[in-house]
């Protein structure tokens, strides 16, 4: 697949939801592939992605990041799948599992074996984007007959974040989330930057069984 280039909005920069928004539309009109949006202290990622879906045609639009402690996943696959609905075709489910100073000392919840959370948060939610009953009990997470009446029209792919090579879930582990994930990205890097990740994520996902190549954004 073709290198394709994403912006990711400032976030952090306190701007009126209207002028992300703006940016989103100048992304677009610049021929970007997609526009991500995080979430830290700044703007709910969910209602500020579908604004900006209600004002864009083409481009992808997708979290980058929403962490896994924020919310259970069967909510994380509402939120997805509410976009999906009204932009099919154009969502990214951008996941990530944060850090220890957001989840234990901002949302009083121990962070607590991410790479197998990771693994676990993304199963359950590929469960809940079917529609089908979800059926889960793992090591750190479990969820048992939730059922999404609305669901995506077609799959919503998922970018798994990690800030370093650290915290990416690696082969072997159980509930490895590099097996689960369409594609990956990394922090922020100039495209020159790049080939060391891309490398290392190729390798990864190669000895998952999941050819390098499916992985567009790093």
């Amino acid at each position: 697949m073709a290198d394709q280039v994403a912006v990711t909005l400032p976030v952090e920069d306190g701007l009126p939801a209207a002028d992300y928004v703006r940016l989103a539309q100048l992304a677009e009109r610049c021929g970007y592939d997609a526009v991500l949006a995080g979430e830290v202290a700044g703007p709910e990622v969910f209602s500020l992605l579908g604004m900006i879906a209600a004002r864009t045609t083409s481009i992808m639009i997708g979290s980058g990041i929403t962490g896994m402690y924020a919310r259970p996943p069967a909510l994380t696959a509402m939120g997805f799948a509410t976009l999906a609905s009204y932009a099919p075709g154009r969502v990214i489910a951008g996941l990530g599992t944060s850090s220890p100073i957001i989840v234990e000392g901002w949302y009083g919840t121990p962070f607590v074996n991410p790479v197998a959370t990771a693994g676990e948060f993304i199963a359950v939610l590929r469960q809940a984007l079917t529609g089908a009953a979800v059926s889960f009990a793992g090591q750190q997470l479990s969820s048992a007959g939730f059922r999404a009446t609305m669901t995506p029209p077609s799959p919503v792919p998922v970018l798994l974040a990690a800030m370093n090579w650290t915290r990416r879930p690696r082969p072997g582990r159980a509930g490895t989330a590099a097996r689960r994930c369409a594609w990956s990205a990394t922090t922020p890097c100039t495209p020159c930057a790049r080939s060391a990740p891309r490398r290392r994520w190729r390798t990864t996902s190669g000895r998952c069984g999941r050819p390098g190549s499916t992985c567009p954004w790093c």
